[in-house]
């Protein structure tokens, strides 16, 4: 019904409930009898005034049918989005469904050339002063070069628990190795984030730092986490990794630094993900609203039987390279010798972890997924590659995906519908489900957020 019938129908509703009062303010002083008067004076005559009021309130209830739908329809649609955010009650959920990408992390209009710089080395494995010495040693190398964003590998002080990868699970060294990497893991702040801090300083670039993040005051949690550093030194944002990948279920938590995974820089926007999420289609879409200049992707040193890191860093981040329209920056680490000393049990481990050190070889991309630069030869070095930001708009021209060629509000109800329930519960049990609303604030509740920020 549109506005103007409604009004048309207030109108003579008006009319009506006019010539009732009339009628009755008249009847106490006059015997109307002919419809004729009704013409002349606006009264009813006395055997019509029942009719005429049931047509009468007839018409009253549906204008007022009318204006309730006119109304609840637009009240429906006004609360679509709060109704949506209310069931998640969460802001980073308002965050991805909002229409209008305002974010933070997007401050400056990137313009000009960048020199980017992909470290691909091996740790000292399980040693994390030794290995921070190594870091700071590639800092002040990529600074001498001249780079102005330096990306280092997944986990790399004091090394990625790659064993969950080559041997069983309750294989005797596992538990060992477990322990080793918890002792040597860094918390944060403390003196290796200090150290580096400094050399990043020295060099005045822009790095980040894959560690295995140690949570003080326990005796067994570890995050899978990314430091971002600017170039004054200062440690500007943490990144935890969502979701720990396969076999790292048993050695990291999931993140608890929520979904910001980028910082304002001084050429624009620089995110991060780490190995697997760098292919999580939220995950990249909740980038993409921060407009990313430069993405850097930390990668581990090697995978299990039948998958090569290579391989797989570049097929993930040529497609994030064209979705962003952004830089990427893969760092993936080298299968040193002591971690075959470490864990490799058998000729069959040996033989495939050295294979393995073969493909630990890192890239540059480019717009559109071309690669800029890489792989190196097989050892460790820094792959450079040279960038100009002013041809990033262009890519944005028919194609935004944080803007006009993006429709949030279709997609939106699938964010409420995973908040309100679990669907495969109901399959499963066949009973009632807890809403995932409540189990977010449990999960909150039970766990410390950790979230450093400039």
């Amino acid at each position: 019904m549109s506005s103007g019938s409604h009004l048309k129908d207030s109108w003579w509703m008006l009319q009506a409930l006019k010539t009732q009062l009339d009628y009755t303010r008249y009847n106490t002083t006059a015997n109307v009898t002919k419809w004729e008067d009704v013409n002349r004076y606006g009264y009813l005559p006395d055997g019509l005034f029942i009719p005429y009021a049931l047509a009468n309130l007839f018409t009253l209830v549906i204008v007022l049918l009318g204006l309730y739908s006119y109304r609840k329809d637009g009240v429906l649609r006004e609360k679509k989005f709060q109704d949506i955010a209310s069931a998640a009650e969460d802001p980073e959920v308002v965050k991805i469904l909002r229409t209008d990408p305002v974010n933070g992390a997007r401050k400056q209009m990137p313009k000009g050339n960048l020199k980017l710089a992909a470290v691909q080395a091996a740790p000292v494995f399980l040693d994390k002063e030794a290995t921070t010495q190594k870091v700071c040693a590639l800092i002040r190398e990529a600074g001498h070069n001249r780079a102005d964003v330096v990306d280092f590998p997944e986990g790399f002080i004091p090394g990625h628990p790659g064993w969950v990868e080559a041997i069983p699970l309750i294989a005797k060294p596992a538990p060992s190795l477990f322990c080793e990497l918890f002792n040597q893991a860094v918390e944060v702040p403390g003196p290796e984030v200090e150290a580096i801090g400094e050399a990043w300083k020295e060099a005045g670039i822009y790095a980040v730092v894959g560690i295995n993040e140690r949570r003080a005051g326990t005796t067994g949690t570890l995050f899978n986490t990314q430091l971002f550093f600017g170039r004054d030194g200062a440690l500007l944002h943490k990144h935890q990794k969502h979701v720990p990948t396969v076999g790292e279920r048993l050695v990291h938590a999931p993140g608890q630094t929520g979904s910001k995974a980028s910082v304002p820089t001084d050429f624009g926007c620089l995110s991060g993900l780490i190995c697997g999420e760098n292919g999580n289609p939220l995950a990249q879409y909740s980038l993409s609203l921060d407009y990313p200049v430069v993405h850097v992707a930390s990668w581990p040193p090697h995978f299990g039987p039948g998958s090569d890191v290579q391989g797989a860093s570049n097929l993930f981040t040529s497609g994030l390279a064209t979705s962003l329209a952004c830089y990427v920056i893969n760092s993936v680490a080298v299968v040193g010798e002591d971690i075959i000393a470490k864990y490799a049990l058998d000729e069959e481990t040996r033989d495939l972890l050295r294979d393995q050190m073969q493909k630990s070889r890192g890239s540059i991309i480019g717009l559109g997924g071309r690669v800029l630069a890489g792989p190196l030869s097989v050892g460790e070095g820094i792959l450079y590659a040279d960038v100009n930001l002013d041809d990033l708009i262009k890519l944005k021209y028919g194609v935004d995906y944080a803007g006009h060629y993006n429709r949030p509000e279709l997609f939106a109800h699938h964010f409420a519908n995973y908040f309100r329930r679990d669907p495969h519960s109901i399959e499963i049990t066949g009973q009632k489900d807890t809403p995932r609303s409540d189990l977010y604030r449990i999960h909150l509740n039970a766990c410390e957020v950790s979230e450093i920020s400039q």
